[in-house]
């Protein structure tokens, strides 16, 4: 059973940190049915006002392009411990995926991601002439079940007031 992902709602799309929003997503069915799935997610106290959310529901295989291009690093395991934790958080074709983009960033350094350091070291391992470092993107990934193997995306995003 394939299901495709048709549209995101949200119940309020200016936001204050530390309010929870209702995400809503609708997947439509190819036998013409339409299936519902919700979730609460927490707009956390640190984001700044002015700021801009993105939140984008998907399937496992955009999530995994998404992935790859916000945090590059990640997909380059360079011990086996790396490789075991990137096999282990695979997603799967069942699952919708809500990936919450936040402002900030973190680095990635030879595989291991570090999203929240002291201004002052993200400075420095940042700096163009800092060998074996990524700038990564700050988010927060659900994984909810479905009876369906999904495919497309949609993306709403948010204010920050």
């Amino acid at each position: 059973k394939l299901a495709v992902v048709q549209n995101i709602r949200v119940n309020k799309s200016i936001v204050s940190p530390g309010e929870i929003v209702n995400v809503s997503v609708m997947l439509s069915c190819l036998e013409g049915k339409y299936m519902k799935k919700n979730i609460d997610i927490e707009i956390p106290a640190d984001v700044l006002p002015g700021s801009r959310i993105l939140i984008t529901a998907c399937s496992s295989r955009y999530s995994e392009f998404l992935s790859s291009v916000r945090s590059p690093g990640k997909f380059k395991p360079v011990n086996f411990e790396q490789l075991v934790d990137l096999i282990e958080n695979m997603e799967l074709n069942n699952e919708l995926i809500i990936r919450v983009l936040l402002p900030g960033t973190g680095v990635s350094y030879k595989g291991e991601q570090f999203e929240t350091l002291p201004p002052s070291i993200l400075s420095i391992m940042t700096l163009p002439n800092y060998s074996g470092t990524e700038l990564l993107a700050n988010e927060k990934i659900y994984r909810l079940k479905t009876d369906s193997i999904l495919e497309g995306k949609e993306s709403i995003l948010l204010s920050v007031r």
